[in-house]
């Protein structure tokens, strides 16, 4: 039996982009804008020797104690855009999770060691500084740990890193002291680790654009940068009572009043083409999409200030989908929808990349 998968992340409003994307390798040459003073001549002598793709090692002695292998809910490491940078450009975030040994001071199990890569970092040996989360431009370190990674040490922080290779992948180690403070007392913890070709986690990316009754452009690929005056927030589950695929995409305001709303529903055995799309009718078994069809779909608009409230009845156009050479899923759609008793319309036009790859599971 297939298992529910949901992803649900906060979005902000940015330009339109049409068509269907292809999967782009985040950059590792242009401009290198860290800065010089961070720069060291020798680089550690770290060795990956007997370590495979995505393996990656982190000891932490002193105040913080680590315990061999982690039993947190989180990945124990990733490689993936900083909220400032995108799937192609922009600062990095590399962090390493594990298991600590618990006391009096620190509550909670796990620690992490936090990792700022500015814009255009190449391979090559820095000196890394405290974290400063009002710059993004220099190599930055802090370890947490507690409920949450609460209890920050970032006061003090002084080592080196050394990156191997970056780019579709990241190798790395390094070896740093970092002291934080609490309540008049001072803690200090060492940390060293080695990372051997992680993967770098693409942000899904979906954009829709609307059309005739309202216009507006919905752009998940700007995440995490919003004040949540805007909520974008998609899920792309398998339903194990309907065996059907769904795909939501929501654009909300901060109360609620206004509403964008798409809803795909895809048949268990679709195939990666391009398929019509039909309105969406729930029948009495619950199932969503019609007898002999692979796409059914559902438009809603909500504006409570222009006493708007639109719901499809009546929809057709075209819903393609594939997956990437990531082996994530990829497509793109044109629909429009219409409401027969108020014969108001709109068109939705859009792509969407780098989504997890659910028909496997």
């Amino acid at each position: 039996m297939k298992q529910s998968l949901l992803w649900c992340i906060g979005l902000v409003i940015s330009l339109p982009i049409v068509g269907c994307s292809q999967a782009q390798e985040p950059s590792s040459d242009s401009n290198n804008s860290t800065n010089d003073s961070q720069v060291v001549a020798e680089p550690l002598d770290i060795s990956y020797e007997g370590m495979q793709s995505g393996d990656y090692e982190l000891t932490l002695a002193g105040d913080l104690t680590s315990v061999e292998g982690y039993s947190g809910d989180m990945s124990p490491v990733e490689f993936e855009p900083h909220p400032d940078g995108n799937n192609t450009s922009g600062p990095r975030e590399f962090m390493l999770m594990t298991d600590i040994q618990t006391g009096d001071v620190f509550d909670g199990t796990q620690a992490r060691v936090y990792i700022l890569l500015p814009d255009g970092i190449q391979a090559g040996t820095y000196e890394v500084l405290p974290r400063d989360r009002d710059n993004a431009g220099q190599v930055q370190i802090e370890i947490d740990s507690g409920e949450s990674f609460g209890f920050e040490f970032d006061d003090e922080v002084s080592g080196t890193l050394t990156i191997t290779e970056i780019g579709d992948t990241i190798t790395a180690g390094f070896e740093i002291t970092a002291v934080g403070e609490q309540m008049n007392d001072t803690f200090t913890v060492e940390a060293s680790g080695r990372a051997y070709q992680i993967p770098f986690e693409f942000r899904p990316q979906i954009i829709a654009n609307f059309s005739g009754l309202v216009t507006e452009t919905y752009d998940f690929q700007a995440a995490l940068v919003s004040d949540d005056v805007d909520r974008h927030s998609y899920q792309f589950k398998y339903d194990d009572f309907t065996k059907e695929y769904n795909l939501n995409l929501v654009l909300t305001n901060e109360d609620f009043t206004r509403l964008l709303e798409i809803d795909f529903w895809l048949v268990s055995d679709i195939q990666a083409d391009t398929h019509s799309v039909v309105a969406r009718n729930r029948t009495d078994s619950g199932i969503y999409i019609p007898e002999g069809e692979t796409v059914g779909a559902r438009i809603g608009i909500k504006d409570e200030a222009n006493g708007l409230d639109f719901v499809t009845d009546s929809i057709i156009g075209t819903f393609t989908y594939g997956l990437n050479e990531r082996d994530a899923v990829m497509g793109s759609f044109e629909i429009t929808g219409t409401n027969s008793e108020t014969g108001e319309t709109v068109t939705i036009s859009g792509s969407f990349d780098h989504l997890p790859n659910i028909f496997e599971q």
